[in-house]
């Protein structure tokens, strides 16, 4: 009768812990590069996206006789409850693009008492006159394209936080030609603040640019900024920015 004698002996500690540390050595290499990809390709296909709404943009153009395209007039007009409405300026931005197709990281609002009337002059001279003869109102539509978080969110001075003298009126260039005259803001620490960094390609900002009814706010100055709190290294900010003016039919 023979006899064997069986070995229990299981791993050691030191083999366990030689075994985690080459699993997290390979862990380390590999996910980065499956999450890598997954970004750049996030990222190829919105800067696909924006390429192809600007091309269109300029197709439109191009086929209109350098007029911007209406995006969604009956609505606006439904929605304001106003016959004349003009949407205009269509204009992608992003943190991926440079110069004027870049974000603005500058305070300004983009109009002024001395240049509105040669924004809606430039919409249609016939009936300029007329409309600037009534109550009208240019109101910014600001719609998120990427998703969150962004790293350059927009930020919105409240009109009632502004003084007279804060207003800097000013020209800006765009590759050396004019722009009309805009709005610059002086530094003042009465300024109240808002910002939205979180915002989805489902949620809209809107406010208001120029408002000729003394009354009502008329002047939002706004920027972009680096934003502390966003760690995320991949993060970006793309966005469409349309303008809608309102000429009231009371």
């Amino acid at each position: 009768m023979s006899a064997y004698r069986r070995n229990n002996k299981g791993f050691t500690l030191v083999e366990i812990l030689i075994v985690v540390i080459i699993l997290g050595i390979l862990a380390a290499i590999v996910i980065p590069q499956f999450t890598n990809a997954s970004t750049d390709a996030r990222k190829n296909s919105l800067t696909s996206q924006l390429q192809t709404i600007r091309s269109q943009v300029e197709l439109y153009k191009l086929q209109h006789n350098e007029l911007l395209p209406d995006f969604a007039g009956k609505q606006w007009a439904q929605m304001t409850g106003q016959s004349d409405v003009v949407a205009n300026h269509a204009a992608p931005r992003s943190t991926r693009f440079k110069d004027s197709d870049g974000t603005i990281d500058f305070v300004h609002n983009d109009y002024t008492g001395g240049s509105i009337g040669i924004f809606i002059n430039e919409l249609d001279p016939a009936r300029a006159e007329q409309r600037l003869a009534k109550r009208f109102a240019v109101y910014n539509i600001w719609r998120m394209v990427s998703q969150p978080p962004q790293s350059r969110p927009i930020a919105l001075c409240d009109p009632g936080s502004i003084r007279i003298a804060d207003g800097v009126p000013s020209q800006t260039y765009y590759s050396g030609e004019r722009y009309e005259q805009n709005f610059l803001l002086r530094y003042n620490p009465a300024h109240r603040w808002y910002y939205f960094p979180d915002m989805t390609p489902d949620e809209m900002l809107i406010w208001t640019g120029y408002d000729s009814d003394p009354s009502m706010p008329s002047i939002v100055p706004h920027g972009a900024f680096d934003n502390p709190n966003c760690t995320d290294p991949n993060a970006i900010r793309s966005n469409i920015d349309t303008r809608v003016y309102v000429f009231f039919d009371d």
